[in-house]
């Protein structure tokens, strides 16, 4: 989407993540930190890796692979910005993005792939409010705590914490646009077709993802083909003019599906994190529909078995 470069980003995270099952941690570390000088966000990540080597190895080990992490992307940055003598300001800036700390908050148009765009239907602008804008924090802050208290963690449960972390965020964080879901997704592909393949997951993942370009639809999506319509053809550039968030009802579409790709990813990572939500909820709506069932016919499915 848009030609961002989460590709390059990914690869280099998935390629830690390898390094590190391998026990190759020094590799490991300056592969993430290079993910994140590229793309900010795999930075969430590293409470995951650290746990995993804090319970394979030790806590100096895990300190080290944290240190080297952060030590590529900061040394890079300052290096560079020193070079040309930039205004490390404009580097915050860009971290950013649209949720503005240095500027004056306006409402955000783009991005939003998550609960935010829902609450902006209501006059309720998470660029407004800037206590939304850290609700991501403690919420990550949580699931972190919560795989450093595991006991233990085998390579599955590094690729589930890496998900966890990073669903979470495009749940809770402000500036969620259509590109954010190719930072996890190679670790989903593992998960559900490698460590804990179940047909129920890739149903699940296939929904999701179609909400996506759905999302995407309503998020400027078509526009990216402005150049080649604009060459080419022209009338088309204005068949797509009315699917602008500027369109009241664009609009509204877009906070609708913000919210459904929210509830998608909930349940996807209890499902994921909890297959027993799964059974309970199956056994529940199978209740339902078996009382349902009665109230009708006067026979339920146990009574019908029992005959």
């Amino acid at each position: 989407m848009w030609g961002q470069i989460n590709t390059v980003s990914a690869l280099l995270t998935f390629l830690a993540f390898y390094a590190v099952i391998l026990g190759r941690n020094k590799l490991g570390a300056l592969l993430l930190g290079l993910a994140v000088m590229l793309k900010i966000y795999p930075l969430i990540i590293l409470p995951a890796f650290f746990a995993y080597i804090l319970k394979k190895n030790n806590g100096k080990e895990a300190g080290r692979f944290a240190l080297y992490t952060l030590a590529v992307p900061i040394l890079l940055t300052v290096v560079v910005f020193s070079i040309f003598q930039w205004d490390i300001t404009y580097f915050f800036r860009t971290i950013f993005y649209w949720t503005p700390v240095y500027e004056t908050p306006i409402q955000i148009l783009g991005g939003g792939m998550n609960f935010w765009s829902f609450t902006s239907l209501f006059y309720l602008d998470v660029s407004q409010l800037w206590i939304l804008r850290v609700v991501w924090i403690p919420v990550l802050a949580v699931a972190a705590l919560y795989w450093l208290r595991r006991p233990k963690m085998d390579d599955a449960a590094l690729c589930l914490s890496i998900i966890s972390l990073y669903l979470l965020f495009m749940i809770t964080y402000a500036w969620v646009p259509e590109q954010t879901f190719i930072d996890p997704l190679p670790f989903i592909l593992l998960q559900i077709l490698s460590y804990r393949p179940r047909r129920l997951h890739l149903y699940l993942l296939c929904v999701i993802q179609a909400l996506v370009y759905a999302f995407s639809l309503s998020n400027w999506g078509l526009f990216v083909f402005t150049p080649l319509l604009q060459r080419f053809y022209p009338e088309g550039l204005t068949a797509i003019q009315p699917f602008t968030p500027y369109n009241s009802y664009i609009w509204n579409i877009r906070g609708i599906l913000g919210l459904v790709f929210t509830l998608a990813l909930v349940v996807f990572l209890l499902a994921l994190a909890k297959p027993s939500f799964v059974k309970a909820a199956k056994n529940k709506i199978r209740g339902l529909l078996e009382k349902r069932n009665k109230q009708e016919t006067g026979f339920g499915q146990t009574d019908i078995q029992q005959v």
